[in-house]
């Protein structure tokens, strides 16, 4: 049993974020890092990523504010996007190239340390860690296991019968398929983005590859253009300055008379519609779902069923110049649920038979929280089934909610009127997070990375400042009554504006900009901000942020608390 002063659960970007702040404001700090696979970086890692897995996040973005990240092969580049695997490079240096107390970043990680309990005994955490049976004791605990941790099975009828290999998008980097001559014919199951990876990597390959989508799920993601326009090199880029931020109704934005002028009144909302409009018809023309010559059977079906606007199908950037043309050319769309495997067959609904040595499943996600039991899950503000939460909790939840939702829509009536879509019915309570990171009422956990957003590298390190000052009690609260007021406003705006991928409180995809703006605001740090022209048309990148740790060291003082 070994005390530290801050455990971190997690070696993600959200992870590394955290440990590098945390000892950079507070040195002399012991901080361990509980890593539950054989190597660090989550979905960056080296057994994750593979040859056609890129960025959706370009360069002078998908880094760390301190250290840039370089990709040394001009064609290896397209539009600021690039293969995964340079990422994957330079988290792996990063841990080597940071140093305080005489240990690296590396030094702290455990790897192959998967957390089975969390329970708190009074002041303290008690972290247990299964194989090693190690408990780790602290009065800090850093949740940073992220969205993508536990893969989601699905269930498929007469699986036993199939002798072929079934495997989940995850394992897809560490798998030999591509390079197996055997394996000529691969089914791929899903409609998000990683699904989308993972067609265009085995029909790249020459694989004759069926792609899968349900019929009664939310549709296939939108894919957005990876060009920009006017001086934007990408579409990232564009969305991630403050002025295409203000196009989203997003309640993390201060109130102000642009904003009103754009969501408030009739005008505003016209020519905000338009604006949305026009983003979706030019990445609808772009794909030519219906238009494309020599495309396959069945992509029409690919078109998403909802405005990229609401988010209900997800959304992704065809960061590859042959995307299109890759998946309309050699690739079979079908959208139907599988009914039965055979030992080489699977059968769809429709009546189609579809030839497969793999299957792959790019179904998902499940909870990675279930180290925390139900009772200290429900205390904290995580998800729980509906049944295990109490009622006085969900009747209290369901008055704010009330409230909340005319407010939102006063602020925002055009979210009032959402399209057609499929709405999913939700078995457990959404997060109840105080700015998506703090539970209520307990100053010795925070909870990191489970958001959604466009850039997980500048959430991650604004989040871990967020937090420090929050175990550093620089953070000026307001009463839990307030909190639990604007975690009710956050959660009925996030479902009304992004439908069902809001259900769960933490879709904030088109909504970055405004969401490290608020905290920062709460930290009192303005080194990032630029004249007002730059603010507002020049995307924020990386560099933005960098004087951001040595401002909070200025102005706070090296804090005492951690």
């Amino acid at each position: 049993m070994i005390e530290y002063d801050v455990v971190i659960i997690g070696s993600g970007l959200y992870g590394i974020a955290a440990a590098r702040c945390f000892l950079e404001i507070h040195p002399d700090r012991d901080l361990i890092i509980l890593e539950s696979e054989a190597s660090i970086g989550g979905t960056w890692s080296k057994d994750r990523v593979y040859d056609d897995f890129w960025t959706q996040t370009p360069l002078g973005m998908a880094e760390f504010s301190d250290i840039p990240l370089e990709v040394p092969l001009e064609d290896q580049i397209h539009l600021g996007f690039f293969p995964a695997r340079y990422i994957t490079k330079y988290l792996e240096e990063y841990l080597d190239g940071h140093s305080y107390g005489g240990k690296t970043l590396r030094d702290r990680v455990l790897l192959g340390h998967k957390v089975t309990s969390a329970v708190k005994d009074a002041s303290k955490w008690k972290v247990l860690c299964g194989a090693s049976e190690e408990i780790f004791i602290t009065r800090r605990l850093v949740v940073a296991t992220g969205l993508t941790s536990k893969p989601h099975q699905p269930l498929l009828p007469n699986r036993d019968a199939f002798i072929g290999e079934v495997l989940h998008h995850r394992d897809f980097g560490q798998s030999s398929l591509l390079n197996n001559p055997r394996v000529v014919n691969i089914a791929v199951l899903g409609g998000g983005k990683s699904a989308a990876d993972v067609v265009y990597a085995c029909a790249k390959a020459g694989k004759s590859v069926s792609w899968i989508l349900r019929e009664n799920g939310c549709g296939p993601a939108a894919h957005g253009r990876a060009q920009g326009r006017g001086p934007y090199t990408n579409s990232i880029s564009m969305f991630n300055t403050r002025f295409i931020s203000s196009f989203s109704p997003s309640v993390f934005a201060p109130l102000s008379a642009w904003s009103w002028l754009l969501h408030g009144t009739n005008l505003g909302r016209k020519f905000v519609d338009w604006v949305w409009e026009s983003a979706d018809r030019q990445n609808r023309s772009h794909a030519g779902y219906q238009t494309r010559q020599g495309a396959g059977s069945g992509f029409e079906k690919l078109e998403p069923d909802t405005p990229v606007f609401w988010q209900n199908d997800g959304s992704g950037i065809d960061q590859r110049p042959d995307f299109w043309e890759v998946v309309a050319e050699k690739v079979n769309v079908f959208r139907s649920n599988i009914t039965n495997l055979s030992e080489t067959t699977i059968r769809l609904r429709d009546g189609s038979v579809l030839a497969a040595d793999v299957l792959i499943c790019a179904t998902g996600w499940e909870s990675a929280l279930s180290f925390l039991n139900p009772q200290e899950s429900a205390r904290l503000g995580l998800p729980v089934l509906r049944k295990q939460e109490r009622p006085e909790d969900a009747a209290k939840w369901s008055r704010l909610e009330s409230a909340a939702r005319d407010n939102i829509l006063r602020r925002f009536p055009s979210l009032a009127d959402p399209p057609v879509h499929f709405a999913r019915e939700m078995a457990t309570t959404p997060y109840r997070l105080y700015k998506g990171i703090a539970p209520l009422d307990d100053r010795t956990i925070v909870i990191l990375g489970h958001i959604q957003v466009g850039n997980n590298f500048m959430a991650a390190e604004c989040q871990a400042l967020w937090a420090t000052a929050y175990f550093d009690e620089r953070l000026h609260l307001p009463s839990q009554i307030a909190m639990a007021n604007e975690v009710a406003l956050s959660n009925v705006w996030c479902r009304l504006r992004y439908l069902g991928k809001g259900q769960m409180g933490i879709w904030y995809y088109f909504d970055l900009v405004p969401y490290i703006d608020m905290l920062l605001a709460d930290i009192k740090l303005r080194s990032y901000r630029r004249s007002w022209a730059l603010d507002l048309f020049s995307p924020v990148t990386a560099k933005d942020i960098r004087r951001l740790h040595q401002e909070y060291v200025g102005c706070q003082g090296r804090g005492v608390r951690i």
